[in-house]
């Protein structure tokens, strides 16, 4: 009788991990709606959906610029270890959806856009330093 527990703790815990996937694939709120975390994803996003899509790839100094950029928009910082899991979450959602969707895909061109109309200018200042 103590396995049918385990299984179930087991199947939740299944069920919760792909709800949360496709929770993240699913259409975002508006960004003045958004917790900072959600911003700062859809940011991170951005910039994975630009890189993807125009094969360039940010070298050190221009990834510390947009990050910068990323903390000044969301108006606040995380720890080290959410750091990374919200960049890692941000990767996976997009590399996701551009695979699944393409660079035309609407949710992928809204993230170009948004890449264009609020990172793209931290990278350009970063390369002229």
């Amino acid at each position: 009788m103590r396995v049918r527990p385990v299984w179930l703790a087991a199947a939740a815990m299944s069920l919760v991990m792909a709800a949360g996937a496709q929770a993240q694939d699913t259409e975002a709120p508006p960004a003045e709606e958004m917790t900072p975390q959600e911003r700062f994803v859809e940011l991170h996003g951005a910039v994975v959906a630009y890189e993807r899509c125009t094969g360039i790839h940010f070298d050190e100094q221009q990834a510390m610029a947009l990050n910068q950029r990323i903390r000044e928009l969301i108006g606040e910082s995380f720890g080290a270890g959410a750091t990374l899991q919200l960049i890692y979450d941000a990767r996976e959602a997009m590399t996701r959806r551009v695979t699944s969707e393409g660079c035309g895909g609407d949710r992928v061109t809204d993230a170009l856009t948004l890449f264009e109309t609020n990172l793209a200018d931290a990278v350009s200042m970063a390369g002229s330093q």
